[in-house]
């Protein structure tokens, strides 16, 4: 019986993933994310966790200091944020990761989670409005109130 509720969860578990990558999904109220949250982290030593959110607005030179912020915004050393886990539920941009007004720096969003964004039309696991040059793969965008990867060109 333990190991067809093991199958079953993993099924939710996939459905889940693939769902948020094809069209934004609302879960409802009974499913515990709790159980669900710690579950989607890849085990991986090089993991940053404890965001609740990251907001850039055109300003990526003002972080380059942070060690979780690989490159240096060019063609060929484009700034790569990776392997985060974020909780954005208390969010103040009400996304995990917004980024906007970025029209000339290369970057990429990758393999990173993101749960709990919240429930506004604009809201998002993942939100780029107004931006150039950005390249998103191999993320988790799950368990968001309404969109997991919000694209916005800010009109």
């Amino acid at each position: 019986m333990k190991s067809n509720k093991k199958i079953i969860y993993t099924l939710m578990l996939s459905y889940i993933t693939l769902a948020t990558n094809v069209f934004p999904i609302i879960l409802s109220d009974n499913i515990n994310e709790e159980i669900l949250i710690p579950s989607l982290k890849t085990p991986n030593a090089n993991y940053w966790s404890n965001f609740t959110y990251i907001h850039i607005n055109n300003n990526w030179e003002n972080l380059e200091g942070y060690n979780w912020l690989k490159g240096n915004g060019s063609y060929g050393n484009p700034y790569i944020i990776e392997d985060i886990v974020i909780n954005a539920s208390t969010s103040p941009t009400g996304s995990g990761i917004y980024i906007q007004n970025s029209q000339t720096a290369f970057f990429t969003i990758q393999n990173c989670t993101i749960v709990g964004a919240k429930s506004g039309l604009q809201d998002a696991g993942i939100k780029l409005e107004n931006t150039r040059n950005g390249k998103i793969q191999k993320n988790n965008c799950s368990l968001n109130s309404r969109i997991g990867i919000l694209l916005s060109s800010g009109a």
